[in-house]
């Protein structure tokens, strides 16, 4: 890893593995606050693929074999393990519904305030990508973005990624006070109540918890579908035109409906 871009060292990487082994580890997000390092499990499957394997290295290195029905209760008891470890580690840290104020329709914001929507679309054969929308407190676009994901993510690991990407594109527009909307409920009440999580969504979200000391004010704010679309619709547009930006400007073809966004009588 290269520690002071706190990315992978993906010469090294290639040289060491097998292609479809060192795609894998290059697919792991690296998170880029200080987070601890800690032993997590993406999904349960990967500590069964393991037992398997295990018991395949046996046979093929030391002439061992096991009936295949103790190798199968072995993966099942790895299987429950998991499922026990993530019971109790959501027990140690509920996240609790948020109280929060429901936005569909435009309000005007406190001086010299942004408002940043951030959303993502997720297909199911390829990495999602994220929109982010930046408008002052009279609804004029200050700037937008779309950006590709680099990982094979779940949706609520995706929108977690979002609300890092979002803050720290504002950050880089060089704005102080930001209130962050977003339509995934979940991830706004872990970042209200500064959650963490020893888990893919809790890399992302200890990434956009680093970044809240870059401003003066920050507040999370979910908001339905419907007062989201254009976030959406910029994340759409990342499958094609991936890591762009527009300052005071969006997409051609997105902006009527940012216009409706704000003046829904336009």
């Amino acid at each position: 890893m290269l520690e002071e871009e706190k990315e992978w060292n993906t010469d090294l990487i290639n040289q060491i593995f097998l292609p479809f082994e060192a795609q894998q580890i290059l697919h792991i997000p690296i998170p880029k606050s200080d987070k601890v390092d800690c032993f997590y499990w993406k999904k349960a499957r990967d500590d069964e693929f393991r037992q398997l394997w295990r018991a395949r290295n046996f046979f093929v290195f030391e002439e061992k074999s096991t009936p295949i029905e103790k190798e199968v209760q072995q993966a099942c008891m790895c299987f429950n393990e998991f499922w026990k470890d993530q019971m109790i580690e959501k027990m140690k840290c509920p996240i609790e519904k948020p109280q929060f104020s429901v936005n569909q329709k435009w309000i005007c914001l406190p001086t010299n305030t942004m408002k940043v929507n951030v959303d993502t679309a997720v297909p199911y054969d390829i990495n999602g990508g994220v929109g982010v929308l930046i408008r002052n407190e009279m609804g004029i676009i200050m700037a937008s973005s779309t950006q590709a994901i680099p990982y094979p993510l779940e949706a609520h690991e995706a929108e977690a990624f979002a609300t890092f990407w979002g803050l720290n594109f504002v950050k880089d527009c060089c704005f102080s006070k930001v209130i962050l909307e977003s339509d995934n409920i979940e991830v706004m009440g872990a970042l209200k109540q500064r959650k963490y999580f020893n888990s893919c969504f809790g890399t992302f979200i200890t990434d956009a918890i680093s970044l809240i000391r870059n401003f003066r004010f920050v507040e999370f704010s979910h908001v339905k579908r419907e007062g989201n679309r254009v976030a959406h619709e910029l994340a759409t547009l990342a499958f094609t035109i991936p890591n762009c930006m527009w300052m005071e400007d969006v997409p051609s073809h997105v902006q009527n409906l940012a216009m409706l966004d704000v003046f829904p009588f336009f």
